[in-house]
């Protein structure tokens, strides 16, 4: 994370924000077969969050570019004094169409949104009870994942992102009970993908 020298107005700020910003309500169902989950999409986090961010003279610019190879979208939260705190996060585009780019950018758009206001926009699965992706399972998504995208290789975080993207689920939070309807989105999607 970078930050103007001086942050004391921000985060006096950011703090009555964070105050008075009201729930973020989940109105959005995301289905991975018979798993599903609430979530609030990019429009509706704004829809909520606008009036009083502008009420705390804070504002958010959010900004896709590249470096070198690689895609990124930077989050910088800004302040009327002058004051900002900014942070870029890595895009993995999967389909490499104006639609998959589009699809990357919302989405990394809303969780470095809410990550850097301190908002929820999901439903907290931590405490569902489940049992996780054995070790064999857990290797057997990300052979098939490698197998269907070879351009994943051996990176850790394209692995994640790509998993997350296609299953809905971080890999670290599929349950066992999830794990056929993962591994057929893995390859349904690949299906669609080529088509």
């Amino acid at each position: 994370m970078k930050t103007s020298n001086e942050i004391a107005n921000l985060a006096k700020a950011l703090t009555a924000f964070q105050k008075s910003a009201p729930p973020i309500p989940k109105d959005k169902t995301a289905k991975l077969g018979t798993y599903s989950y609430k979530y609030a999409d990019l429009a509706s986090i704004w829809d909520k969050i606008r009036g009083i961010l502008a009420d705390n003279g804070l504002a958010v610019v959010q900004s896709p570019s590249s470096y070198q190879t690689e895609q990124t979208l930077t989050t910088m939260v800004t302040h009327s004094s002058g004051e900002w705190i900014s942070d870029t996060m890595s895009l993995k585009i999967v389909q490499d169409t104006p639609q998959g780019q589009g699809s990357a950018i919302t989405y990394a758009r809303r969780y470095a949104l809410t990550a850097m206001l301190g908002l929820v926009a999901d439903d907290d699965t931590d405490a569902q009870e489940h049992k996780l992706l054995t070790p064999i399972q857990k290797k057997t998504l990300f052979d098939t994942a490698r197998k269907v995208y070879p351009e994943l290789g051996e990176d850790p975080i394209s692995m994640i992102r790509f998993l997350n993207e296609v299953t809905g689920k971080h890999p670290s939070r599929l349950g066992s009970d999830e794990y056929e309807d993962a591994l057929q989105a893995i390859e349904s999607y690949t299906k669609e993908a080529v088509k």
